[in-house]
């Protein structure tokens, strides 16, 4: 059975704009984590909070 939060480290990166290198999770890498030094100016963490929910949904529902 998959975790209900498959999909949502995927999400993440998507919305923070990370660059796709190897497996994500990639906010997690240091690199990373030093060019985001700032939040992104169109960054909208509400919009973002509702997707991940929006997705645990989904992955309690058996939705893809």
């Amino acid at each position: 059975m998959p975790s209900i939060l498959e999909g949502v480290d995927e999400l993440i990166d998507e919305r923070l704009g990370i660059p796709r290198i190897g497996r994500p999770p990639q906010y997690r890498h240091k690199g990373n984590a030093l060019r985001l030094g700032s939040t992104p100016q169109t960054f909208d963490a509400v919009a973002l909070v509702r997707q991940i929910l929006f997705r645990i949904e989904q992955n309690c529902n058996g939705e893809k």
